[in-house]
């Protein structure tokens, strides 16, 4: 059964499986929208009104045409019109100025339906933020990590590359903390070189020279 003869076989169904949907639709090139359209167009059911979304996203370009059928999918309950409508229309701004807590939202309400596909894309939104300060990879790996238990395999390779991240990340941090721990005892050791003679003198080099050893010993780890 080729892509547009799945969605087809879908007309009379209340329910679909959503994975198997999601993965027919990243192949949207080799589907025959006209066909679909055709099939679905006279129908009011959330899966109609998202396919007829679809429609005008990918076989006519018209985003405000798309924003409308989503939202009237969304209405009824469908999660991946929610999804579409956080990440396309919202997040991407097709048709609309970028509005990432639209986006969040949207995809937020859509993953509370079980959507494995906004998971993916909630990690996606704190993966790729575009400021620094705005990135959260635990998070992100949170989610992908929920979409992947619920079956989407797309979300895999994002898994593996924010783990690989993450692990750079905190590799990057100890670092800094041995940078920083280096250049405070440098600073102490300066100070005491200079106060040979003070009171208790001997006690706070020797305390000096054990927070030598552990930095050390750190850096060996």
């Amino acid at each position: 059964m080729n892509p547009t003869e799945y969605i087809l076989s879908l007309v009379d169904r209340k329910e679909y499986e959503e994975v198997k949907l999601s993965n027919i639709l990243v192949n949207y090139r080799k589907i025959d929208w006209n066909i679909v359209y055709e099939c679905y167009k006279d129908i009011h059911s959330p899966l109609a009104l998202f396919l007829m979304g679809n429609y005008c996203y990918y076989s006519k370009r018209n985003y405000v045409k798309t924003k409308d059928y989503l939202e009237r999918s969304a209405a009824l309950g469908d999660s991946l019109a929610l999804n579409n409508l956080g990440y396309w229309i919202y997040y991407l701004g097709r048709g609309v100025k970028n509005d990432y807590y639209e986006a969040k939202k949207c995809l937020e309400q859509s993953a509370a339906l079980g959507n494995s596909l906004a998971l993916s894309n909630l990690g996606y939104l704190f993966y790729f933020r575009k400021r620094a300060s705005d990135k959260d990879y635990y998070k992100a790996k949170e989610y992908f990590e929920q979409s992947v238990a619920l079956g989407n395999n797309l979300a895999l390779d994002h898994l593996r590359n924010v783990i690989d991240v993450i692990g750079f990340d905190i590799y990057v941090k100890e670092k800094m903390t041995l940078k920083k721990e280096n250049a405070k005892l440098r600073e102490e050791n300066e100070i005491l070189n200079l106060l040979p003679d003070a009171p208790g003198y001997h006690h706070v080099k020797s305390s000096f020279q054990e927070k030598v050893c552990d930095i050390n010993v750190k850096k060996r780890v």
